[in-house]
């Protein structure tokens, strides 16, 4: 029996309005980590309700999946890959900020959102740039390259989307190779 999620009132969000929600819960994150939550959030919300949250591709770079659009939007604030974003401005503002937020997703998002980075916050960014190594998606989209070379490959989201649920749901014994 397939679980069928209502999909016809879900939010779609920027990368950058996940960025500031995940600053306005941890206040500060490491843009390696980042890069990697706002993945598995993507991933997570594709293969639960077959419908993107951030409508934006994934390229297979060294340190795992990243979003050249919120690497690019990052980058020129002066942090680097590896360094500490800070999220600024007052308690009201984020629970402001927060409040917003919420309002452009459903309440199934919401939880589906809070459930990934509940699994995957506590996790450093290394731990987490080794599990996507490890996982189908990022592995296919680099195949050809060497472990240090450059790639700029988008992952699939159709692999996206067949991986990822079958990490929530289990393999089908019906399923076809």
């Amino acid at each position: 029996m397939d679980l069928k999620v209502e999909n016809n009132n879900l939010g779609i969000i920027t990368s950058k309005e996940l960025t500031n929600y995940l600053l306005s819960r941890y206040k500060s994150i490491e843009h390696l980590k980042l890069q990697k939550l706002v993945y598995y959030v993507e991933a997570y919300h594709l293969a639960y309700f077959e419908k993107s949250l951030i409508n934006e591709k994934f390229q297979a770079w060294l340190h795992g999946p990243v979003s050249r659009k919120l690497y690019d939007l990052i980058k020129p604030t002066g942090a680097n890959v590896y360094g500490s974003l800070s999220l600024t401005g007052s308690e009201e503002i984020q629970k402001g900020y927060i409040q917003s937020f919420e309002e452009k997703l459903s309440v199934d998002q919401l939880a589906l959102i809070n459930d990934i980075l509940s699994e995957f916050s506590s996790r450093s960014a290394y731990d987490l740039e080794c599990l996507t190594h490890e996982e189908l998606p990022w592995i296919e989209a680099r195949r050809g390259y060497g472990p240090a070379d450059r790639c700029e490959v988008e992952i699939s989201t159709e692999t996206m989307i067949k991986f990822y649920k079958e990490k929530l749901y289990g393999k089908r014994e019906n399923s076809v190779e």
